[in-house]
């Protein structure tokens, strides 16, 4: 008689039972394994964000001021109201250098300026500028094509900024905002229509940036205004959070944008008690108050997340490790620990333009 071999039903059941074991054993590696590459892979994409974004404002925090005068060579607005700053850079791509030999670049405000949230100013073209020296850009009808100051034209939505400032006296400080049109006003002038508020997804917020007000006595103003490129967080869709340069969306996820401004008030080349604002050591930063002739040196804190939060935390929030940091004076941001990993990012910048061109300088402008 001939024996049939095989499994017994408990061999089998033992068997199943340890593949089952490895099973989820390996399965549960796999899970993990794949929870920690979109982690990493997200952390890496924050990082690369934040290197991209904090090249460029290194960059114009650098080269800020560049032919223009001092006074308005930067503005910002600090809003620790709605978490971040405001902070606006003067714009080299929008000038016209054409046989300029004094660095006092821009265009002088004809008429509209007044402490509103809105307003349309009516700038000098190229047909009416007393000073040469002052015209930056031509007339011709915006996004045409030509090298001219199309960064002024909004399009739909927010578009480039603007600094304005009083050219002989630049201790009356500077007041920014953002383009919200654009309209040839005559053959010889400019329509520009400016939201000093800088409203988004129609909140604004709301800055006391007015230009210090006229001392008895002082020279009647005259007003200039400089192209400049504006930063700022919009958080006008819930839950994530973008930086805006310009009304174009530079990166998702940046939670933060702070700003400090040192200025040598006493000219002693060293930053005394009193001397920056913006930082938690310091009253808030107000640009109608200080002469940018002054400033020697901004620092900038970013502060990035990554796009998802950790599926470990995203499954069991009681997981969650992560907290907005305040930084600067800041405070508001902070909020209950959640899943997204966080980069910040500091810089102190000594911009190359300003403070070099001395007292004989400043007066010929």
């Amino acid at each position: 008689m001939k024996y049939r071999q095989g499994f017994t039903l408990m061999e089998v059941m033992v068997s199943a039972a340890v593949l089952g074991i490895i099973m989820f054993y390996l399965t549960d590696m796999l899970v993990q394994q794949s929870r920690t590459y979109a982690v990493v892979d997200d952390v890496h994409e924050a990082q690369q964000s934040l290197r991209a974004i904090a090249d460029l404002l290194e960059r114009e925090a650098r080269s800020t001021g560049m032919l223009v005068r001092e006074g308005g060579a930067a503005c910002g607005i600090d809003n620790d109201v709605n978490g971040s700053d405001i902070l606006f850079l003067t714009d080299f791509d929008a000038l016209d250098p054409t046989d300029v030999t004094e660095a006092g670049l821009g265009l002088d405000v004809q008429a509209g300026f007044n402490p509103g949230a809105l307003n349309t100013l009516t700038l000098l073209g190229r047909a009416l500028e007393p000073d040469p020296a002052d015209v930056m850009y031509d007339n011709s009808t915006p996004l045409n094509g030509t090298a001219d100051s199309d960064f002024f034209w909004p399009g739909a939505g927010i578009g480039g900024g603007i600094i304005v400032t009083d050219k002989s006296n630049p201790d009356r400080g500077a007041r920014c905002g953002v383009i919200t049109q654009v309209a040839p006003a005559g053959a010889s002038n400019l329509s520009v229509g400016v939201d000093w508020g800088v409203s988004i997804g129609g909140v604004p917020y709301a800055p006391n940036n007015n230009l210090a007000a006229i001392i008895p006595g002082m020279a009647a103003p005259s007003l200039i205004a400089i192209p400049a490129h504006a930063y700022l967080i919009d958080r006008s869709v819930a839950g994530r959070p973008r930086l805006w340069r310009d009304g174009v969306v530079l990166a998702d996820d940046v939670e933060d944008l702070q700003i400090a401004y040192f200025h040598d008030a006493n000219g002693n080349d060293t930053f005394d008690p009193g001397e920056w604002s913006g930082d938690t050591a310091a009253t808030p930063y107000a640009a109608n108050a200080l002469d940018n002739s002054e400033l020697r040196a901004l620092r900038f804190n970013l502060v990035v997340r990554t796009a998802e939060q950790d599926p470990d935390v995203f499954q069991n929030p009681n997981l969650a490790f992560g907290v907005v940091q305040p930084i600067e004076n800041s405070n508001v941001l902070a909020g209950p620990a959640d899943g997204f990993r966080r980069r910040i990012y500091t810089r102190t910048i000594r911009p190359r333009n300003i403070g070099l061109r001395g007292a004989a300088a400043a007066s010929s402008l």
